[in-house]
């Protein structure tokens, strides 16, 4: 797989945006282990987006 840098910088230009961005929609595919101990549980960031925009809206 592509690293991480070489996938935004090909978004960027595709997409003509800027990093903060595009590090969102990366961040939604990828799967992040939430630690070392439970490599299994991994990082949910649509629940994470969803409390954020809530948290913006107030």
């Amino acid at each position: 797989m592509a690293p991480y840098s070489l996938l935004v910088t090909r978004l960027q230009k595709a997409l003509c945006v800027r990093q903060y961005h595009v590090a969102s929609v990366l961040c939604q595919r990828a799967k992040v282990a939430m630690s070392h101990f439970e490599p299994n549980e991994y990082i949910r960031y649509d629940l994470l987006e969803k409390n954020i925009n809530i948290v913006r809206k107030r």
